[in-house]
């Protein structure tokens, strides 16, 4: 899927103009409304169900890896941990832990069943090495571009009918909240994939 140069869409739907409250809003069409934020309970209503539909979209995201590791006896927690690996291959236990904020003693389990499905291996000198880095293997590597394969073709589908701004506007939105909601988030996650723009 093409993306937009995010400047060019944060120049488009950012104006210092509009009053506080209100934003500009880029229709299907190509007209624009200033839409402001409703003065009644409207507004906490529908910040409150925003809760509910992220953790829906996160329960129909883990579905979907699942069906994709399932024929190695694996969950979507598994796919997380490879996928961590193909974005940042490298990393320690601990990086690793914090990379998708879990604790260390789950991120030795799962390390341990990836190991024996011999999808992750270390680079440990000695098996009493407690110093060591995970990679994955080439199966591992052929897993985790099939879970990429399937997710964006998903994603493909589920953003069937939705213009490419409306899709980068979005994208940036929930990495702005999640800085909000978390100001460590960017440490954690180092990818050139969270940045955004601030908004003016």
């Amino acid at each position: 899927m093409e993306a937009y140069d995010i400047q060019q869409v944060e120049s488009v739907v950012s104006n210092p103009q509009i009053p506080k409250g209100c934003e500009r809003v880029i229709k299907e069409d190509g007209t624009e409304r200033i839409l402001c934020e409703a003065e009644d309970s409207k507004g906490a209503y529908s910040n409150s169900f925003l809760p509910i539909i992220f953790e829906r979209a996160s329960v129909i995201a883990r579905r979907i890896m699942t069906d994709c590791v399932k024929d190695y006896g694996l969950t979507s927690i598994h796919a997380s941990y490879l996928i961590a690996l193909n974005i940042r291959e490298g990393l320690t236990l601990t990086e690793l832990s914090n990379f998708l904020d879990i604790d260390a003693a789950n991120t030795n389990r799962v390390v341990k069943v990836l190991k024996e499905k011999e999808l992750v291996y270390d680079n440990r000198p000695t098996p009493r090495s407690k110093m060591f880095n995970l990679f994955l293997t080439d199966e591992g590597k052929v897993l985790v571009n099939r879970i990429t394969a399937v997710t964006q073709e998903n994603m493909n589908i589920f953003c069937k009918g939705i213009s490419k701004l409306n899709i980068d506007n979005m994208r940036c939105t929930l990495i702005q909240m999640l800085n909000n909601a978390d100001p460590d988030f960017g440490d954690y996650v180092d990818s050139k994939l969270v940045v955004c723009p601030p908004h003016t």
